[in-house]
């Protein structure tokens, strides 16, 4: 039996490696098709693959490697976690700002639902740093770092434009 759980968990680990290159090199080509990487990112090629992209998320893969697995894994969870708390507090906030947009698809418990997983989902947080200080406040910087040159990058954009 445990051959059995032990090849499932090595097909999932497989299986899960592969979405996030896929999820990650998507992420990154829309972001640079969008303006917000370099240009570099949003190229495809012949067969209109998002070759660099898919490069530098294996590179990130790569160099992800030579961290100790489970400090690894709780920066991946923290990273998950902060997206949804992204994604949560925007559903909130768009629900309460803009209530009259049509909404073809409707949250099963709506806003109660979204505060309860954004409840949740900082608890994961809050979980992640008291596992792993050292790496998460590594991962906290580096994140903190992207945001700013991303919104630096959006204020220079947009002052450009007139």
């Amino acid at each position: 039996m445990s051959s059995i759980v032990g090849i499932g968990a090595v097909c999932s680990l497989l299986a899960t490696f592969f979405s996030l290159i896929y999820a990650g090199s998507r992420q990154f080509y829309h972001l640079a098709v969008a303006g917000d990487l370099p240009g570099l990112l949003g190229r495809v090629n012949r067969r209109q693959s998002p070759q660099n992209a898919l490069l530098w998320v294996a590179m990130i893969g790569i160099g992800s490697a030579a961290f100790a697995p489970d400090a690894v894994m709780v920066v991946f969870i923290f990273l998950i976690s902060i997206s949804h708390l992204l994604i949560l507090y925007s559903f909130i906030r768009l629900r309460r700002d803009h209530p009259e947009l049509h909404r073809p698809y409707r949250a099963a418990a709506g806003a109660p639902a979204a505060w309860a997983g954004l409840a949740l989902s900082l608890l994961v947080v809050i979980s992640c740093f008291r596992l792993q200080l050292t790496a998460l406040s590594t991962a906290a910087v580096a994140l903190l770092i992207l945001l700013l040159h991303y919104q630096l990058r959006r204020l220079r954009m947009f002052s450009s434009v007139k």
